[in-house]
């Protein structure tokens, strides 16, 4: 795997319309309603503003496999999942709902990976990142390898 270098940053227009969301989705009283938030704008995250500009920054291959993806679909992938998570035994806790519009979570993926990877995000003991609380997100220990980090020369030995 090697590592990939976020360059610019996505279209304005584009993240202005997910910071309102954003927005939205953080004055939901309940979980039921930042669903209907997520589900209501998940066009979002699929459009192609986002999704071609996030191929661009690694030449049109998938970020985990470094595959061009020529017989399915290229997914954007949210590496921390949006509605609940899952550890390696299945055990679900709830997700990342907050990074749903957040730019920074997308992962450019190949349809096979994605569909497989589905919600599991297991992490090392300690705490989950709490959405009132940024630095948690950095104080997180996951154990999927998130390719925009350094982790990515732990395969392939290239950094």
């Amino acid at each position: 795997m090697r590592r990939v270098f976020i360059k610019g940053t996505p279209p304005a227009d584009w993240v202005a319309e997910a910071e309102e969301v954003t927005t939205q989705l953080r004055a939901a009283t309940s979980a039921a309603k930042r669903a209907e938030v997520v589900e209501a704008n998940e066009k979002l995250w699929r459009d192609d503003r986002i999704r071609n500009w996030l191929l661009g920054q690694f030449y049109d291959k998938c970020w985990y496999t470094e595959a061009h993806e020529s017989v399915s679909a290229i997914h954007v992938d949210h590496y921390r999942p949006k509605t609940r998570a899952k550890d390696l035994n299945s055990n679900e806790r709830e997700g990342y709902w907050w990074l749903a519009f957040d730019w920074h979570n997308y992962r450019i993926c190949g349809q096979l990976i994605n569909v497989k990877k589905q919600d599991v995000f297991p992490i090392a003991q300690g705490k989950c990142a709490s959405p009132n609380d940024p630095v948690s997100l950095r104080l997180e220990a996951p154990l999927l390898i998130d390719p925009i980090t350094n982790q990515a020369r732990l395969i392939g030995g290239v950094s």
